[in-house]
């Protein structure tokens, strides 16, 4: 009779186990605990009156239902922690990064980087010497700047692209993104918002997400570049390419709606190369000019 009961004890708890999605050797090693727990209970050895064993059989077998229970319990909420951590971990928003490096961010719940992803040879060397996994966003964003410093010339374009379904947490992430790269940059940081769509495309390309987008607007304008040709241009090169052909870029450089062509870019970019150059041809006598010219330069960048 008791091992009929025993045996039903077991029937229910592997159908438990069957019904949680947890690692198969924790489950297996649970198992195997209850066996060995259940072999370590006293024999009921020599015949004895049913008055004096009957006691002693109910108190086993709840102290063998109390430990299944118990291990069952455990199980339940490793598996429940195991997936809130994997919940948790999990990018919900991409930061791009492209000047010549392009690189991609992928920030969790938790406001940390999750994954770092190369798209290009310089990338993977920023990456090589840079640990950016587990730092905070801003953190890794400020990791980065140094790191980048050799790729931001003069002339240089930063392209900041985002993707986000939050347009709350999109702006934040682009707030504190235009802040730790735009110092040292030569034609300071251009911003975007991007689609999730856009995204996977521009993956499925083997591109930057700022380049891809440039580059679909180079190949709407009938430019036959390629995407491996293109991926290998630094983000001035492929804004010059799209200028000098008036291609249109689809959306906005603040991730609007509105159209804007690839001069208008340039030319905001320009803007803020050719007030720095003012400021170091004059001197201190012309400054607020050149910083009026800056700021000019910075809303034509998140307009165009």
């Amino acid at each position: 009779m008791t091992n009929g009961r025993d045996r039903r004890v077991e029937d229910n708890l592997r159908e438990a186990f069957d019904a949680v999605h947890a690692p198969a050797d924790l489950t297996a090693r649970t198992l195997a605990h209850i066996e060995a727990e259940r072999a370590q209970q006293p024999s009921a050895g020599p015949a004895a009156p049913a008055t004096s064993q009957k006691a002693p059989r109910r108190a086993a077998r709840r102290r063998v239902r109390r430990r299944t229970l118990a291990l069952a319990a455990c199980l339940v909420l490793a598996t429940l922690g195991i997936g809130g951590f994997i919940w948790a971990w999990q990018p919900t928003a991409y930061v791009a990064i492209d000047i010549n490096p392009s690189l991609e961010l992928g920030i969790n719940r938790l406001d940390r980087v999750a994954s770092a992803r190369a798209y290009n040879e310089d990338g993977e060397a920023v990456l090589a010497e840079t640990a950016l996994v587990g730092k905070t966003y801003e953190e890794a964003l400020d990791a980065l700047d140094g790191a980048l410093d050799s790729y931001r010339t003069d002339d240089a374009v930063v392209a900041l692209t985002i993707v986000c379904d939050d347009q709350a947490r999109a702006a934040a992430l682009e707030t504190v993104g235009r802040r730790c790269l735009e110092h040292g940059s030569g034609r300071g940081v251009q911003c975007a918002h991007a689609s999730e769509e856009e995204h996977h495309e521009a993956a499925a390309a083997g591109m930057g997400l700022g380049k891809y987008r440039v580059w679909r607007a180079l190949v709407a304008a009938g430019d036959d570049l390629s995407a491996e040709e293109a991926s290998s241009l630094t983000m001035r090169e492929l804004l010059d390419r799209a200028e000098a052909i008036g291609a249109d870029l689809s959306a906005g450089e603040d991730g609007t709606s509105g159209r804007a062509t690839a001069a208008h870019a340039a030319d905001a970019s320009g803007a803020s190369a050719a007030a720095e150059a003012d400021t170091s041809a004059t001197g201190d006598g012309t400054s607020a000019a050149a910083a009026g010219a800056g700021h000019h330069g910075a809303h034509g960048r998140h307009a165009g």
